[in-house]
């Protein structure tokens, strides 16, 4: 499939689906999925996509789609929007490539990173981070559409989360 298509696909799920979105985005939406398609369409390894304050996460999910040897991590601290982005992906079906956390995105990424440090004792629980293997693994793509100034989030999205050649997506 062509850029160009994908591309088109996504304008006509825009609208056919019942998400929360703000409109105003769509051209930044597609002018970011017209350019990882550009640097990544010849990517045929599996990689990882992280999708910080996710929502309901369609914006992953749509990586997805474009890539079919990828995985999303997608994290929000709200239950409902976790819940939508599950129930999005299943009807997209790509669930069996998506692990949802719910949780504050700075915890859950300090948290997660610390785990995932062979040096350092595990955490009891594993409950809500993202896994050591992804963590160690690192992610291609980091998608962030956090409410307000994306300033504090680059702080949190450091160097050894994001692969070497990777993007960072702040909306």
């Amino acid at each position: 499939m062509s850029a160009s298509e994908s591309v088109r696909q996504i304008g006509d799920r825009h609208q056919k689906d019942v998400v929360f979105r703000n409109p105003l985005q769509d051209i930044n939406k597609l002018l970011t999925s017209l350019l990882l398609c550009a640097l990544f369409r010849n990517r045929l390894d599996h990689f990882l996509v992280l999708d910080l304050f996710c929502g309901c996460a369609e914006r992953g999910i749509d990586h997805l789609r474009m890539f079919p040897n990828a995985r999303l991590v997608g994290i929000d601290n709200s239950q409902t929007a976790i819940d939508s982005a599950k129930q999005l992906a299943k009807g997209r079906n790509v669930s069996d490539r998506c692990l949802f956390i719910v949780g504050d995105v700075s915890v859950v990424l300090r948290r997660s990173v610390a785990a995932s440090d062979p040096g350092v004792a595990s955490p009891e629980s594993t409950a809500g981070l993202i896994p050591a293997d992804m963590c160690r693994r690192k992610f291609l793509i980091v998608e962030a559409d956090p409410f307000g100034s994306p300033l504090p989030l680059l702080g949190l999205v450091r160097a050894e989360l994001v692969e070497a050649g990777g993007v960072v997506c702040l909306n």
